[in-house]
């Protein structure tokens, strides 16, 4: 995950979802980020619990973050 904003955040919320190729929805995760400097990239394991997939099998995840940028307390200032 890269943070590609001009803001540091105390937390951000990351909801992963995963869909087949038929954009049928198979899973979704959850994960936490403290402490995100801006431009930083962070790697992270979201748990999507079992997924019964072959290996061929086309899958599509997406990632959405979730911050309160109106919240200043988020704010990351250095």
């Amino acid at each position: 995950v890269f943070n590609n904003t001009p803001f540091g955040f105390w937390e951000v919320n990351l909801i992963a979802l995963v869909y087949n190729a038929q954009d049928q929805l198979l899973a979704i995760g959850e994960g936490k980020i403290d402490n995100f400097l801006f431009r930083q990239k962070r790697s992270i394991n979201i748990g999507l619990g079992y997924l019964d997939l072959t290996e061929d099998e086309e899958i599509r995840v997406e990632i959405i973050p979730q911050v309160n940028i109106l919240d200043k307390n988020n704010i990351l200032y250095l």
